[in-house]
């Protein structure tokens, strides 16, 4: 970790000169000295870094990670451990790739989301990357300490790949990092909780396979935006009503395929199996309606909202599954 001195020289002080660059940023708060006010503050800036992608990047971890512990038969004392461990770990994921994200894209977020701490100017650029490097260190740690340093290296390159080489302004790299992200996340999620299984491995491979073909539904709802930072995706590359054929046909074929590549899985006995089952289908159906009949930016936002239920929905079935 930082220590103090490193840390209070991370964030300038509003006295002191500014180089141009972070003149624009504004001046970050100048923190209290005590090195608990320092841990405090830095919390709170991985917590606003990090919020809006808890649900996407942190909970689905540890959902795996719970169907991992159920499916080996492991006692309830290592649940709680198991989940710690994937709490370190699922953080560090989210921070390494959210900070650079958001460093890459401050000018941005200061007209999109200026409630970001970049955008704010609660932390400069160059504070920013010096925190950037230290938790890809950590993470890098963590993940060999955890026995899962192949998949941390593998979220670390997409992260560089999509973030600070500007990969994510291709349709194509932007969407393959999102099912590789998947990938990662589950792998290593499975595996802090029990041995890899062949089932679970098929679970994964399908989630991540499912989610790169799938996921231009996200773009649907901000076109002009994306053409206004230079971006190019799917539904650009190839033509909205296409890409909206595409996906209806996708998300109706996608209720059949979970039933028979994922929930068969466990059978066909139990309630509680049917009904993440039903679950399942009827909110593909239900996406694969939106997205031919409802056409505003706000109805596709709900749309891929759907669709992040049904990912959550999924992850949950696997630990009655599994």
């Amino acid at each position: 970790m930082m220590d103090s001195k490193a840390l209070a020289e991370a964030w300038p002080s509003k006295t002191s000169s500014m180089t141009g660059e972070e003149s624009q940023q504004g001046s970050p708060e100048q923190p209290s000295g005590t090195p608990w006010a320092l841990v405090a503050r830095e919390a709170g800036l991985v917590f606003n870094v990090i919020r809006r992608d808890i649900s996407s990047a942190v909970i689905p971890g540890l959902i795996f990670c719970v169907a991992a512990w159920n499916s080996s038969g492991q006692p309830l004392g290592a649940l709680g451990p198991s989940l710690a461990r994937s709490l370190l770990y699922f953080l560090l994921y989210s921070f390494t790739f959210c900070l650079s994200n958001q460093i890459v894209g401050v000018e941005e977020d200061r007209i999109n989301k200026p409630d970001r701490p970049l955008a704010r100017g609660v932390v400069s650029i160059q504070g920013a990357w010096k925190r950037w490097f230290l938790a890809m260190g950590v993470y890098t740690f963590v993940g060999w300490w955890l026995g899962v340093l192949e998949w941390a290296l593998l979220w670390q390159a997409v992260t560089v790949v999509h973030n600070v080489m500007r990969g994510a302004r291709n349709w194509f790299i932007k969407n393959l990092s999102m099912g590789l992200g998947v990938l990662a996340a589950l792998e290593a999620g499975w595996r802090m909780g029990a041995p890899m299984t062949e089932n679970a491995w098929q679970w994964i491979v399908f989630l991540s396979v499912s989610v790169f073909v799938l996921v231009p539904l996200q773009d649907l709802r901000d076109i002009e935006g994306d053409r206004g930072n230079h971006r190019t995706t799917f539904p650009m590359a190839i033509g909205m009503t296409a890409t909206r054929v595409f996906l209806g046909i996708g998300f109706a074929a996608l209720a059949v395929i979970t039933h028979v590549l994922l929930m068969q899985l466990a059978g066909t006995t139990g309630w509680v199996v049917w009904a993440c089952d039903a679950a399942l289908g009827v909110v593909s159906l239900l996406i694969a309606w939106r997205v031919l009949a409802l056409r505003t930016p706000q109805a596709d936002h709900t749309t891929y909202m759907l669709y992040t239920y049904w990912y959550c929905i999924a992850l949950a079935s696997a630990i009655v599954v599994l």
